[in-house]
């Protein structure tokens, strides 16, 4: 049967003999059991990312997720999930990966900025605050983090900090400009 088949391909195929070979070694594979799939998490990985760049982002979502299954502190898979997450509307989520990124990776103050904004954008206050501090302990002159905790302060209603982190943000701009 398998030899049948080979030379049915082989001889009836109009095909290019790159594209013949290609198809009979497709053939062989899945004779032979064998899946060609990943079987790594980065395998996985490179295969999200890919998805990520052509715009498939749920595809890619769950090959990220994945990657995460086989390796659980894989933090450039988080980060991936995170951006896909965004792409779909889907914050809450995303804030969750770019926290987990951000306890994997130790120091990370942009993750941590962008789960606090993906976590406001969710209305996640209380995990928006928890996130925001975290990066603030990190970088207390970072822009974007003060600029995030204003927005948080006044989603929140509280005024006198929403102040502060201005007023923190101002005054680190300034001395942005001076230097």
């Amino acid at each position: 049967m398998k030899v049948l088949t080979l030379s049915i391909i082989t001889n009836i195929c109009p095909m290019k003999t790159s594209a013949r070979y290609s198809l009979i070694f497709a053939v062989a594979l899945l004779w032979a059991g064998l899946q060609v799939n990943a079987q790594s998490a980065k395998d996985y990985l490179k295969i999200a990312q890919n998805d990520l760049k052509e715009k498939n982002y749920q595809e890619a979502a769950k090959r990220f997720g994945k990657a995460i299954q086989l390796e659980p502190g894989f933090e450039r898979a988080y980060t991936g999930r995170a951006e896909a997450h965004e792409k779909l509307g889907e914050f809450a989520s995303a804030g969750d990966d770019w926290f987990k990124a951000a306890e994997i990776s130790g120091k990370k103050n942009d993750y941590f900025a962008n789960a606090g904004k993906n976590y406001l954008q969710a209305e996640m206050l209380v995990r928006a605050e928890e996130a925001l501090n975290k990066a603030f302990e990190q970088d207390s002159k970072n822009m974007d983090v003060l600029q995030l905790q204003t927005r948080l302060y006044l989603s929140k209603g509280d005024f006198y900090r929403a102040h502060l982190a201005a007023s923190a943000a101002v005054g680190q701009k300034r001395t942005l400009i001076n230097t």
